[in-house]
């Protein structure tokens, strides 16, 4: 395949506004742009064995029966995820991570040499981790009953250059596919399909709807891990790394019970006040004491029971220190909290 940014067979075409006729035309320019470029591979660089293999395509020319399109028009959408939501998804005023259905990792990457108009920017510097795309950016503001996906989303010039990657922009044609089955099922237009059930949905597939990259989906726990990293009690440390970013869970990790308390207050208000929370490991019985707070009553054999029913093999006490994975097994059966439903901005309903 070719494909060379710079000075190769990239061509800015605006091809939407065009009559059919016009549009062959220029799609018609852009064919003879890459022809030019494998004659100057040929005859100017000299390799002679590079060149068009006419047994892929049932084409005269070789050339696949549709044009390579990098970005195409994209969504007045219910969510528009923006640079800040892939670099900082905890800290911004949309918590459009707790929505996410579909995940990606690669970095943002444009090819914007061929389009004159097109601000100077070092995408190469601009260094993100990896993310989820919300499900807010495949439903429009208006004109209910359409969803889209593929390049289309809601999303802003910059972060297409992450999202229109194959991998991601499969996983958002699973997501639309499952959001309109949903509708159907429900008898509900796509915008009124709770979003927990999109999520739910989609993990029983085994897609991912948190870039959690040490919480995959061969994990005994995946389902709730992820479900917990999108209530955003737990939250996950993005790393921008290489070409292939990363975000991690830690699910091995101790939790302090500050960190917790931090965690749940959006959930339960009264921890505000209520909870004198220390920076000590989160303990069996510091979770129990917690619960008192927010009126819920579990002994210790009854906590140490759901861990083991949860295929956690360890011996416990009162005093065992409990890490992440623990912790988010025992949020979801004891609290439920993922099934607190979220509007398209992130929040509680």
């Amino acid at each position: 395949m070719i494909n060379w940014p710079k000075k190769g067979n990239d061509i800015y075409l605006n091809i939407i506004e065009n009559s059919p006729a016009e549009r062959a035309l220029l799609l018609d320019e852009a064919k003879q742009m890459t022809l030019r470029f494998v004659y100057y591979i040929q005859n100017e660089l000299g390799f002679k064995n590079l060149g068009i293999d006419y047994n892929e395509y049932p084409t005269k020319d070789g050339f696949p029966m549709l044009p390579y399109h990098r970005e195409s028009r994209r969504l007045k959408a219910k969510s528009l995820f923006s640079l800040q939501h892939v670099m900082t998804p905890y800290e911004t005023p949309e918590a459009y991570y707790r929505t996410g259905v579909v995940v990606g990792d690669y970095t943002i990457d444009h090819h914007h040499y061929k389009y004159g108009n097109a601000p100077e920017i070092d995408f190469v510097k601009i260094r993100v981790p990896s993310y989820n795309v919300p499900l807010g950016s495949l439903v429009p503001q208006e004109h209910e009953g359409l969803i889209v996906a593929e390049k289309s989303i809601g999303v802003t010039n910059i972060v297409n250059g992450a999202t229109r990657l194959q991998p991601v922009v499969l996983g958002i044609g699973q997501a639309s596919g499952v959001l309109a089955a949903l509708a159907v099922k429900q008898h509900k237009l796509p915008s009124q399909v709770p979003i927990r059930a999109v999520q739910s949905t989609l993990l029983d597939q085994g897609a991912y709807i948190m870039p959690f990259i040490d919480v995959p989906n061969t994990d005994p726990h995946f389902k709730i891990l992820h479900q917990i990293g999108a209530t955003g009690i737990l939250k996950g440390a993005g790393i921008p790394y290489k070409w292939a970013n990363q975000t991690w869970f830690y699910p091995e990790r101790e939790m302090s019970e500050f960190e917790l308390m931090q965690g749940l207050r959006l959930y339960y208000p009264v921890l505000e006040t209520n909870w004198g929370a220390s920076g000590e490991a989160l303990t069996v019985q510091s979770f129990i004491d917690l619960l008192k707070f927010v009126h819920v009553e579990r002994t210790t054999d009854e906590i140490i029971q759901i861990l083991v029913n949860n295929d956690i093999k360890k011996t416990f006490s009162a005093h065992h220190k409990l890490n992440r994975r623990e912790i988010s097994v025992l949020l979801q059966d004891i609290l439920n909290v993922f099934d607190r439903d979220v509007n398209y901005q992130g929040n509680l309903m």
